[in-house]
Order: structure tokens, then sequence, then C-alpha cells
């Protein structure tokens, strides 16, 4: 049929026109500079300063009472009570702001630094974490340091300022501590006290559906704003689901992300796009990164706390 064809000939040619034309375009744009991901960026930029470092350093006075109680409740020998705690032992994870109190502030974090000290059967108390010197950092000194002396990480143990920590709830079976930090402590550039913001970062409402784009935004020792995004895989695990070690007592809901932290990342929270707090980081199992249920962290805070952090749900 040569006329159906003859008719076609008008749309084709100008169909090869048009895809010339689209062809000619895409030659003249100019590459770009980056791979862009703004709304990870924004939540970066606009959260990383609520971010904290926290250290426990055991008391040296402690040291013995310490190595009882493995013995005791453990059934450890004195050889292997010493292993676990000597004079030195220095454990390390990550915090944030969740709410300000006048001069106070509360810092949420994670537990399982103190690990070896608690189990299903024997909880972790306050009275317990008080055998460490809880020390607490912010990223501006980091910052400071970092810009006025090039070899600051040749030395591990570069000298920095630290604001002593209070731990005021602690729940092993959740796998969360709240530490409390008077802001006038919280300092900067030598003993002067930091005058940056501190913004508590808020508690989402609600986990984003499977395949959402995540923001953790963590500090391992001597690696300050390490910042790693995934999706969430998965919107509410069993423990037991995961792992046949029951040991620790732990029933939160865990929220499972396909990106994983290294040491340190513990306690690190993990963002939506508008920067809430959807979860914990609590850490690696198998090949899959896993965090406390912000739900799990309005049970453990309760009314009380909620209250003091400025949460009204």
């Amino acid at each position: 049929m040569p006329g159906a064809f003859e008719a076609q000939q008008p749309c084709i040619c100008i169909w090869l026109s048009e895809l010339l034309s689209t062809i000619r375009k895409m030659a003249d744009l100019v590459p770009p500079s980056v791979f862009s991901k703004v709304a990870h960026q924004w939540v970066h930029k606009n959260k990383r300063e609520s971010i904290m470092f926290v250290m426990y350093v055991l008391k040296t006075d402690c040291v013995a009472q310490a190595r009882a109680h493995l013995q005791n409740k453990f059934g450890k020998s004195v050889e292997e009570a010493i292993a676990i705690v000597d004079a030195n032992r220095t454990d390390w994870c990550t915090g944030f702001i969740i709410g300000h109190r006048g001069t106070g502030a509360h810092v949420l974090t994670c537990c399982h630094s103190l690990k070896e000290f608690y189990s299903a059967e024997q909880q972790l108390t306050r009275e317990m974490v008080q055998w460490f010197d809880i020390h607490v950092m912010c990223t501006h000194q980091e910052e400071h340091l970092a810009s006025s002396n090039s070899s600051l990480y040749d030395n591990a143990d570069y000298p920095r300022i630290y604001t002593m920590a209070t731990a005021v709830k602690v729940d092993g079976n959740k796998d969360l501590m709240l530490l409390e930090i008077n802001m006038d402590q919280l300092y900067r550039r030598g003993w002067n006290r930091c005058q940056r913001s501190h913004v508590p970062l808020k508690l989402a409402k609600s986990v984003p559906p499977q395949l959402n784009d995540v923001v953790m935004i963590s500090w391992p020792p001597l690696l300050p704003d390490t910042v790693v995004t995934g999706e969430l895989t998965n919107t509410s695990r069993c423990y037991n689901q995961l792992s046949s070690e029951t040991n620790k007592g732990y029933n939160m809901r865990l929220i499972e992300l396909n990106m994983i932290g290294r040491d340190g990342c513990s306690g690190s929270p993990i963002l939506n796009h508008e920067g809430e707090v959807v979860a914990v980081y609590h850490g690696r199992l198998h090949d899959k990164g896993y965090a406390v249920s912000f739900r799990d962290v309005l049970d453990f805070l309760g009314p009380r706390f909620r209250q003091m952090c400025g949460l009204t749900y």
C-alpha cells in the first residue's frame, strides 16, 4: 500500500528532525561539575552542629569495683576481669543534642559501649555508669583545633577540653542513654565557651516508607563529621529475627538500613529529608545497619524527659 507509506513519511521526517535537534542540544550542554544530592547536603549542613563526640573513661578509683562486678555477676575469673577492665579503659560513641533546658542540654546516645557490664538479667544502672567519667565535645572545638594545628591527627593524644556529662536515664534493653551537660562548660577555643549553634534535633513523627533515603552523621574517634547516606530496607525488625544472641535482652524495634557505620558510630542520628531523627544507630548485623526506632526513643524518654526535651507527642 504505497499510499499508506507515503502518508507516514512526513511523521518519520519530523521525528528524525526532532531527534537530531535533541542530540545537537545534548552535545552543547556543559558537563556538570558535581553529582548533586541537594536534600542530603541540606540535612548535613543544618544538623551537623548538634552532633557530639562521647567518651567513657573508667575512673581510677572504680577499677576494683568494676572488676569485682564482672567476677560476681558474670562469673569472670580474676584474669578475665583484669583483661576487660584495665586502668586505661576508654570507650567511644556518638551522641546528639535532643533538648535544651536553661543552660542545660540533653544528649542522646547508646548504651552498648559498656556492654561487658550488663545483660538481660543484670541491667545497666546509673550507679554503674557512674564508674566512668563521661566526656562530651562539640564539633566546633574540633574544627578550631584542626584549623589552627596542621598536625592535629598526627598525635591521637592531642589534648582536647571536654565537657563533663551525667547519665540521667539508661535502658540497656533499648540500648539508649540520656546524658545531661552544662552548655556554659561546652568549649570551643581553649576555655572559651562555644557560642555557636547547637539546635536540638527533633524526633520524627513517622518512619519514611521503605526505600526512602536517610542520612547518618557520626563521630568515630578522630573522624569528626562522618556522613553516610543510604536507604531504609525495612521499618520494623525484631532483634530475634536478626540474631540468636539474646543475652542483652534487647527488645527495641529496629529500622534496617543498607548502610553500615564504623566503630564509634553507635548513637548517631538517622535523619529523614527534613532533618528529623527517625532512629538512633545501633550497629551492624551481617551486611546491614540497624537503628533503634524513634518510637522506642519516645518510650525510653517517658513523659518527664519528653517535656524537658520540648516534645509534645
